[in-house]
């Protein structure tokens, strides 16, 4: 598979400007179907002229495939955090929290997470991941809830 990004953004103000990208697909995945908007979409919507669009990402579903990826990731990893720090007396209560918990990505916005389970479903890499992911989180959960 082709890779995501371009050119890694090095410096702090590149790294902004990739977040604004990505924040800007966000968005326009919230508010219309995926094959509806273009990289000018999320360049005017990101604030960037699309030159600087494309320093970073190819084509649109690069830019796409960029979002899912780092979304995957976050998650995987705050629900790591909150398994680790967690309150919670039991496995019930534990399981329920991870249940609330788990259903707040990309802060409450339905559409956007039918999208990207759509559009990860079909990306080999981001299955792998998602799978490797899930295999650690029971790991987890199987050493708070044994211990």
């Amino acid at each position: 598979m082709v890779g995501i990004m371009k050119k890694k953004p090095q410096q702090q103000r590149a790294e902004q400007t990739v977040e604004y990208i990505s924040e800007a697909a966000i968005q326009l995945l919230d508010t219309q179907k995926q094959p509806e908007f273009t990289t000018n979409h999320i360049a005017q919507r990101a604030g960037v002229s699309i030159g600087t669009l494309y320093r970073y990402f190819p084509d649109k579903s690069s830019v796409i495939r960029h979002v899912v990826r780092q979304e995957t990731k976050n998650a995987h990893l705050r629900v790591l955090e909150m398994i680790r720090t967690s309150k919670a007396s039991n496995a019930e209560s534990l399981l329920c929290e991870l249940a609330e918990f788990w259903g707040r990505p990309f802060q409450d916005r339905a559409l956007v997470v039918h999208q990207i389970r759509e559009i990860a479903k079909a990306d080999y890499e981001i299955v792998a991941a998602v799978k490797a992911a899930r295999r650690e989180v029971v790991l987890e959960l199987h050493k708070r809830i044994v211990a």
